[in-house]
Order: structure tokens, then sequence, then C-alpha cells
């Protein structure tokens, strides 16, 4: 009996994963703006004042903002019984006054006076709150997918405690935007595909799966990926590739067709007519299945000849297989169509974002977030997918990826579940690298599968090696039982201390912000102490913030060695007239006690509410912000050449090569010279261009 119980109760631990991580959430979750946020708040807002629950704004689905539309019915009882009142009325009546025309005046008051609390503090923390307990709810449905196919508590703890306390999770979980509310669906997905699998009536669970496919998209359009993973399982559960044999030459074709893209598409990267070369492989691949079908078509009928005798499974005919494909898509689409109207209410609009979405990831232009190409993205993403994902210290990250790796491996029997859990990983990562902008939020849809490829890695490298110790009588397996596990669990110790760590210094940065500046300040002392092989280039804030504390002139780096130089700035300060550039993998370091509201390796134009102090290479920083040091600047032949890529009128560009190689002493010298070269009109118009590729130089006075 006491065993039995066990069995069941041992299920209960994955609540303290789900308290820690939802309690360190809602510790850091006032760590000041995030650059997307007001786009869905003020979404939120057009809903209430107009009447029509349509936000006019579809770079996003429309999910993400209904979710902020929750926090606004705290405040509906509050105003029910004072509907009446003449305040409450009069209060409406101006509000409406000056409402702008495309709103419908004919709106319920109560929406306009819920509308006003909209842009408060306590509205957004209340809707940051709210996204982050929906993003946390994938931690109980990646336990239950990996147990239901897996059986093993262990694997099943240990993938949601990845998610849980990872700290790229953590962070994005907090922010009010719709990729981690994606990825929950995602999980959800995940969850009841494993149910289809596993359980009785697959038909039920495969309808469902569908549905939160759909929401997934509803929540962001890169969720239409899950489509991937719900066909594989629809194909296996109606055994289609069986029905399809009985046409053994189409998919012999097919199969060739799929090869020779995959392979186009590789061979394509970094060319702009990706598409030519997939298109060719596809041709290539069905050419060659055509030469090759006879002779291995033989062979390949044996098999499965000999596999459907032993397999006595019906198999569908086709039109059952059309008509409950149909039902499943149809699921998808109504719950996408529930969760986004826009796309039936508004569909000129709704594509217009669409074409608009894609163009703005497509072309870079001057952006902290640009890639070189596909290849550099490609390669990006695999860094931080590798060394960043599952942790914010490298080793461990790594470690997990790596049984992530194993994972696949171990899984190659079970075709099915292989082909659910990484055919979304290698569509999608493919499918991500052909844009210009690299945001690693968008990467977050991932976890879900490569915490549970991890957790199987590991349990199945438990089973060999006590496998292997017993056979050899190296030690008693029973003694290595708990080794493994001990191992694991210190790693994910590690994981949850260091986001309770993160959390904690943006409570204490609120808190008292003035002791957090002196203990910034004393924290780099100790920093530059404890390296006094190093040189530093210390900002002018900096520089102001040294003086006023007492501390004594740090040596400066000389200029003849500034290479192997580090500067030592605030974050904020590069932000004033700088793009610093992002997506490099352990390129920042950020002084304790932080705040660590971010990883400012990928997200380096990161305001937030907190000024951290920082230290990165000199040379980089000098070249992306030269200006928040003692330096001179101009404009030298390679920043004309720069700015002409960006397709500058002729007539601009040869006004500026007259201020080749002048120094100026700061940006509003600089700003005089081009003024007066191309007048102040075109100034303003070019000034960013302009200024984003002057080359600073330090002062050697």
């Amino acid at each position: 009996m006491k065993k039995y119980s066990w069995k069941r109760l041992r299920h209960l631990c994955v609540l303290p994963v789900f308290a820690v991580a939802l309690l360190t959430g809602l510790r850091g979750l006032d760590y000041g703006s995030h650059f997307d946020e007001h786009v869905l708040f003020s979404g939120a807002k057009q809903m209430l004042n107009s009447g029509l629950f349509l936000p006019r704004w579809y770079g996003y689905p429309t999910f993400t903002f209904y979710v902020a539309l929750l926090p606004s019915l705290k405040y509906v009882a509050s105003y029910r019984d004072e509907l009446d009142a003449n305040n409450v009325l009069q209060l409406g009546e101006s509000y409406r006054e000056g409402l702008p025309k495309h709103t419908l005046q004919t709106a319920p008051t109560l929406f306009h006076v819920l509308s006003t609390h909209v842009d408060s503090h306590e509205y957004l923390l209340n809707a940051r709150a709210i996204a982050l307990t929906i993003s946390l709810l994938s931690i109980f449905w990646v336990y239950l997918a990996v147990w239901n196919w897996r059986k093993s508590w262990g694997e099943s703890l240990l993938a949601a405690s990845l998610l849980g306390f990872s700290w790229e999770m953590a962070y994005h979980a907090r922010w009010f935007v719709p990729d981690s509310m994606m990825m929950q669906f995602a999980a959800l997905m995940l969850m009841l595909l494993s149910y289809a699998h596993t359980r009785p009536n697959p038909r039920f669970w495969l309808k469902c799966a569908a549905a939160a496919a759909g929401l997934a998209c509803g929540t962001k359009y890169t969720g239409a990926i899950l489509l991937v993973p719900l066909i594989v399982s629809l194909l296996s559960y109606l055994k289609t590739w069986r029905l399809l044999f009985h046409k053994k030459h189409i998919a012999f074709l097919s199969t060739g067709i799929l090869i020779g893209g995959t392979i186009g598409f590789f061979l394509g990267l970094e060319h702009r007519d990706q598409y030519l070369a997939v298109i060719t492989g596809c041709m290539f691949g069905a050419l060659l299945a055509i030469i090759l079908r006879r002779k291995l078509l033989k062979n390949i009928s044996q098999a499965f000849n000999s596999d459907l005798q032993n397999n006595s499974e019906p198999t569908f005919q086709l039109g059952y297989q059309l008509c409950f494909a149909a039902q499943v898509f149809f699921y998808f689409a109504l719950a996408f169509i529930i969760s986004t109207p826009a796309s039936v209410l508004e569909p000129a609009k709704f594509i217009d974002f669409l074409v608009w979405q894609r163009g703005s990831y497509s072309y870079a232009g001057i952006n902290a977030y640009a890639v070189l190409g596909q290849l550099d993205h490609l390669h990006r993403m695999i860094i931080y997918l590798a060394a960043a994902f599952f942790s914010k210290y490298a080793v461990i990250a790594i470690f997990f990826f790596v049984m992530s790796l194993i994972g696949i491996y171990c899984l190659r029997k079970e075709k099915t579940t292989l082909m659910i859990l990484t055919f979304v990983v290698v569509m999608y990562v493919g499918y991500i690298s052909n844009f210009q902008l690299m945001y690693v939020r968008n990467l977050q849809v991932l976890f879900p599968f490569l915490a549970i490829l991890a957790a199987i890695g590991c349990g199945q490298i438990q089973k060999n090696i006590v496998r292997y110790l017993d056979r050899k009588a190296i030690m008693p397996a029973i003694r290595y039982k708990y080794m493994w596990p001990g191992l694991l669990s210190i790693l994910i110790l590690i994981n949850g201390i260091w986001i309770s760590q993160a959390a904690e210094s943006i409570h204490k940065y609120n808190t008292d912000p003035e002791l957090f500046r002196n203990q910034q300040v004393a924290g780099l002392k100790q920093f530059i102490e404890a390296h006094p092989n190093r040189s530093f280039f210390f900002s002018n804030g900096m520089k102001s913030t040294l003086a006023e504390y007492g501390y004594p002139e740090y040596r400066q780096v000389p200029v003849l060695s500034a290479s192997d130089a580090y500067a030592v700035f605030y974050s904020l300060e590069t932000l004033a007239s700088h793009m610093p550039k992002s997506n490099r993998f352990s390129f920042y370091h950020i002084i304790p006690p932080g705040p660590y509201e971010v990883n400012l390796d990928y997200y380096s134009t990161w305001g937030g509410g907190g000024n951290r102090i920082v230290i990165a290479p000199f040379p980089e920083i000098l070249s992306e912000a030269g200006s928040i040091f003692r330096t001179t600047v101009k404009l030298d032949n390679a920043s004309i050449e720069s700015i002409a890529n960006l397709n500058l009128p002729k007539g601009v560009l040869q006004r500026l090569n007259s201020l080749i190689n002048q120094e100026f002493e700061s940006e509003s010298e600089l700003f005089t010279a081009v003024t007066d070269e191309i007048g102040l009109d075109n100034a303003k118009k070019f000034w960013r261009v302009i200024w984003t590729f002057a080359k600073f130089s330090p002062k050697t006075d």
C-alpha cells in the first residue's frame, strides 16, 4: 500500500518546481519597461475604448491582446456598484469627448472607465503576472508528456525542472509578449499528442492537440510550425504510409523529392535565390528516385509485406483518412480564428500586417540584432541553443544540450516520437535562419522539445551506466543508482539558485536604488583589483561615478594597446545615442549585484528600469558606442562606403566626401559640419545613418 501511495504522490514533486519558478518570476516582475509591451497595451486600450474587441494592429495575433484585457476584470466589481454614480458617469462622458474619431462613441461607459487603468503600473504588473502564470503551465504539460511517453518519473521531473529553472525561460516568461505563452501551447500540444499515442480514443486527443496548435498560432504566427508534429502524429495514427505503399512509386518519388529539397536548402545557404536550389534539389531527387526505384522497391516491398503479416492493426481507407484529417485541420483553424478573429473579420488588414511582419525581419537596416547572413544566423542560433539555452552557466547548458543529442539517438527505434520532437527543431531553425534579424525569444517555442530530449538522454545514460557497472562488477550498481540523479539534481539546483538571485537583484534595485548603486561601485572596485593584469577604459559616466564615490584613478589603457583593453560603462549610457550589437555569446559581463533582468549578451539594447555596470571588450564598444568615452569622431572612407550601401542620395554622399578624416570633438560638432555640407533637413533625415558609421578614436591627452 505504501509503495502504491508513493507511486501516486511522487507526481506532486512537480509542484515545488512550478512554485519556485512562479515565486521567482513574481519577485522579479517589476523590471521596468519592455520595448514591445506598449503595442499590446495600446491595442487593449483601443479595444476597450471602441467596444470592438479587435486591436486593429496585427503584427501579433490577437490572443495576447485578449490576455492584456484580463487585468481589467479586477476593476469591474469595484465599478459595478458605482456605475450609476454621477462622478463615474461624468468621468465616462468626459473621457468619450476626447476619444479619437475611429472609436465607437456608443461603447459602454464601463469600458471607457476600465481603459483609464490600462496605463497604470499596477495594471502592467497584473498583466505580467497573468502571462507568467500561463507560460509556466508548460512545466506541467512537459511533465505529463514525458510521463506518458516514457513512464519514468525521474525523466518527467527532470524535463519539468529544466524548463522551470532555465535562466532563459525565467526572464522571457516575465515579459508580456507572445513568445513564452506560445511555448506553453506548444508544450500543451506535446502533452496531448502523448495521450494520443498512449491512450484509447486517439481521435479525441488529436483533435485537442490540433486546437492547442491553433491557439499557439493565434498567439504568434510562427506557431504554425506546430502543424509539423501534428501531421506526423496524424499520419502515424492513420497508418498513411501503409496505404501509400500500394502506390509505392508515389511514396518513393515523394521521398526522393524531400531528400533532394533538403540537400538543396543547405547547398543554397547564403544565396539570394535559395529557393531555386531547393527546387533544383527536388527535381534531382525525383529523377534519382525514378532511376533507382526498380532496384530498391523490390527489397522494400518484401520487408514491408513481412511487416504487414506481423502486424494485425487495421489500415484505414483513403476516404476515412481524408475525412479525419479534414476534421483535425478544422479544429486547428477554428482555434486560430477564435483566438484571432481578425483573420476573418478584417482579412485585408490582417494580410497586410503578415506581409509587414515578414518584411520587418527580412530587412535589417541599422539594427542591433542584425546578422551578416544565413550562415551567420545559423551559427549564432546554434551557439545560443548549445551554450545558453538550458542555463546561465555555459558548462551546464552544453551538458544538457549534449544530453538532448543523446536523447535523439535513444529514440531511433521510436520513429514517431523521434519525428515529433526533432522535425520541429530542425525545420524551425532552418526557417528562422532566413531572416536578417535574430531575436532569441523567437526560439523559446523549442524549449519543450529540447527539454524532453535532454531528459530522455539523461535517463538513458542512467540505465546504460548502471548496467555497465553491474556487468563489469566495477562497483555495486545500487551505489551508482543515486550518483547520476544526484549530479543532475545539483545542476538543476544551481540553475534554481541563479534564477532566484537574478529575481532578487531586481527586487533589491527597486527597494533601495542608492544602496544598490553603492554595491555596484564596490563590486566594480573588487573586480578591478582582482584583475591587476587587465587594462580598463572608463566611460564618461563611469568616471564621474568613481570620482563621486572618492575612488582613486584606476589605470587607464594606453592608446597603443587599446585592442587588449576592456570598456567599463553603464548599460543605459550606450543607449542614449548608440545601438551596441547583440547576439554575442559571453561578450558582456555585468558587475554584481546586477540587476539581472535579461541576458545582456542577447539583448544589448535592453533598457528596463535598472542601470548596470558592464565590462566588455573595448575595441567593439569603441566602434559601436564611442561617444560615451573621451574620444574624437570622424568620417573615413569606410564610413562613406557603409553609408553608400544604404542607398543615400548620390548628392548627399558627394558632399559628405569633403568631411573625410576631419576630426571632431563631439557629436554636436560633427552634426554642425554635416549640416553645413548637406543642409539641415538632410542632416536630420540621415543623421542616424551617418552617426552609426562614424569612427571614434581615444584622445591621447
